[in-house]
């Protein structure tokens, strides 16, 4: 049965980097995850039956680094439940949350486990083979010429979507860092054989095609461009999180980056190309640790790096650990890099291995029922866990189907299958944000028809009761997320004219989305665009102002904030401000076109307006014919005095 589990274990060693779930919608990633996860447990459930059979020879073997490894997954346990309830599902179903950490910790007990002299060279034969693998598919990928990508494998129903950044590993910058872990290893394999005058061909060979494919990778990041969160605006958020008590030490929690992000990242992000784009992992690991985990978490990885060189025997493999940390903690984060971190470091040396027994012996005869008790503790927890596994990863199969239905327009489809997904896991709350979506479009689809009938208009209020109810769903399972405010605000913003209210209620959801994400301009954009339809030009405004201030290079902004001055009656301002977004516009396009007919427009009627304002002026300023009058003789009282009481007349008292 040992020899069994060691062959397993470098089994799952090698389909780690192959294996996907195309039938849920981040089949290389999550999904990846969800088949590494199916595999550890049954991977821990497969040794704790080998030590069962073994009776009192069950033995557990321990490293400083798995300590170092337990305790980080504990802490990262104790920031996922000091989360809402709806980030925690979202952090569980999250490549960075907690369930990565819980399978590569899983992964490497298995691996401390059957760790025998001589495993890490057979787990190497059963990783290159996956390594070449994945170097020969990312080769054909490049080979692909532009104009065929992407594939879409099936057409009517992608489950792949090949396009020039696509990897088996799920990203260019994992399967750059696996091939590089990979290399080094060889390296060191073909120095040592050159050295000992034994062949090395096969070696150079093996190490050849993972560094020709590893300088492919690297063109292919620099040719796509660095699509993560810059490390401005990383620092940025990691330092405001240490000013936050109780994020200081407890972060904003495992897989929850985002919400930092959304607070704290630097107005200057506005200025880049990416400013719309919301990241949910750091520019690099380091700082993503210390957002999410804290201090403490951050000092445990420090300390588990540390370990990992401490352990090893000589100066090269302390080198190699120290440059393998490096490589982790300032590059983007990914799980399957981390696991190839931990793998790697292993390779070159655990450190002293320790022992020891589960033994709880009863009867006359010492028989051991520790690794009974212990087999039936964990199947219990695998079936628990497994449980929640399969819902996870099932809801997110139906999420998929609804995506997929919602792209052919097919709205009876789309809703039939979130209602699935929701019912599945309704923790989700980007699954109660769709949903609320589906219900309003279906709803507004109804009403919008010229022959609706009774029936029809009860389906739509039930599907406007539907949409605000999911849309309210989805703030209380992550308040402290403006997408899901923003979402409400929307909803509201459909119904003005249908419920009283709506507008009201949307202006409201607006304003705490604006408090949560203080930086967005495209947020107070939609925002000023519901108070101008209002007719609050001016809290539109200023609502517009700030998103001019926010962003001045947004031509829109200028464009809304222009109509509003020229709705006050401010027409040199909305001259002004409509200049500037002609400028910004890109001139021959049909923004262009309408902008700047509009501002010849509203110029010929400053011309005007100015004209006007000078000749009443200049009307003002004329001088006045001169007439000599005589003063007036006081009233007579002709008609006869009339008694008035002049107390209440008097002026006023000169005041000292």
């Amino acid at each position: 049965m040992k020899t069994f589990n060691k062959i397993y274990v470098r089994l799952i060693t090698a389909l780690l980097p192959l294996l996907f779930l195309p039938l849920i919608i981040d089949g290389l990633g999550f999904g990846k995850l969800v088949i590494a996860g199916v595999l550890v447990m049954l991977g821990i459930l497969l040794w704790i039956v080998g030590g069962v059979m073994r009776r009192n020879e069950f033995k557990i073997y321990w490293t400083p680094v798995l300590s170092m490894a337990f305790l980080w997954a504990i802490w990262a346990a104790v920031s996922y439940f000091y989360m809402p309830l709806g980030v925690r599902m979202r952090t569980l179903m999250s490549t960075s949350g907690l369930g990565y950490i819980l399978v590569v910790v899983g992964m490497m007990f298995l691996w401390v486990q059957n760790s025998d002299e001589g495993e890490g060279e057979q787990q190497l034969k059963w990783l290159t083979v996956s390594g070449l693998l994945v170097a020969v598919a990312s080769l054909v990928v490049f080979l692909i010429p532009t104009s065929k990508l992407p594939i879409l494998i099936p057409k009517d129903n992608p489950m792949l979507a090949i396009d020039q950044n696509w990897s088996l590993v799920g990203g260019i910058l994992s399967e750059l860092i696996f091939l590089i872990v990979l290399a080094v290893v060889w390296l060191k394999k073909m120095i040592g054989k050159m050295q000992n005058k034994e062949n090395y061909i096969w070696s150079a060979i093996i190490l050849g095609v993972l560094v020709l494919v590893s300088f492919l990778d690297i063109f292919r990041v620099i040719k796509s461009g660095w699509g993560y969160l810059d490390w401005g605006n990383s620092w940025i958020i990691a330092v405001e999180s240490l000013k936050q008590y109780p994020k200081n030490i407890f972060g904003v929690g495992i897989g929850n980056f985002m919400e930092g992000f959304y607070w704290w990242r630097g107005i200057g992000f506005n200025t880049g190309a990416n400013w719309s784009v919301v990241y949910s992992i750091s520019g690099n690991y380091f700082t993503q640790l210390w957002a999410e985990t804290g201090l403490v978490g951050l000092v445990i990885m420090l300390l588990m790096v540390w370990k990992t060189i401490k352990v090893q025997t000589n100066k090269v493999n302390k080198f190699l650990a120290l440059g393998a940390g490096l490589l982790i903690l300032v590059l983007p984060f990914s799980w399957f890099a981390v696991l190839m971190w931990i793998w790697f470091v292993m390779n070159l040396g655990l450190g002293r291995r320790s022992s020891g027994e589960i033994s709880l012996k009863v009867g006359e005869f010492g028989f051991n029922i520790g690794p009974a008790l212990v087999l039936v503790v964990v199947i219990g927890g695998l079936i628990w866990s497994g449980g929640w596994w399969r819902k996870i990863a099932l809801s997110e199969y139906y999420y998929r189907n609804s995506l997929v239905a919602a792209s052919k327009n097919d709205g009876s489809g789309t809703y039939n299958w979130q209602i699935k997904a929701i019912a599945l896991n309704e923790n989700v709350p980007e699954y109660r944000r769709s949903y609320s979506q589906t219900n309003l479009a279906l709803a507004l689809s109804l009403l919008q028809n010229k022959d609706i009938t009774e029936d029809d208009k009860q389906k739509a209020v039930t599907l406007v009761q539907q949409s605000v109810r999911e849309g309210k769903a989805a703030v209380a399972l992550d308040s402290l997320n403006p997408s899901y405010w923003t979402n409400l605000a929307v909803i509201y913003k459909q119904l003005v004219g249908v419920i009283d209210g709506s507008a009201d209620w949307s202006a409201q959801a607006y304003s705490q989305a604006g408090v949560l994400d203080t930086i967005n301009p495209a947020l107070r954009l939609d925002f000023g665009g519901l108070l101008y339809a209002l007719g609050s030009y001016d809290q539109a405004d200023r609502v517009f102002e700030q998103a001019v201030t926010l962003k001045s290079d947004l031509a829109n902004s200028w464009y809304n904030w222009a109509y509003t001055a020229k709705q006050l009656n401010r027409l040199g301002d909305a001259v002004a401000r409509l200049t500037q977004a002609v400028n910004l516009v890109p001139a021959g396009s049909g923004d262009y076109e309408k902008a700047n007919s509009e501002l010849t427009i509203w110029k010929k009627e400053l011309d005007e307006l100015t004209a006007k304002q000078k000749a009443a002026s200049a009307e003002a300023l004329a001088p006045k014919p001169e007439t000599l009058e005589v003063a007036k003789p006081l009233p007579t009282g002709a008609s006869g005095v009339i008694p008035v009481p002049s107390g209440d007349l008097n002026p006023p008292a000169v005041l000292p």
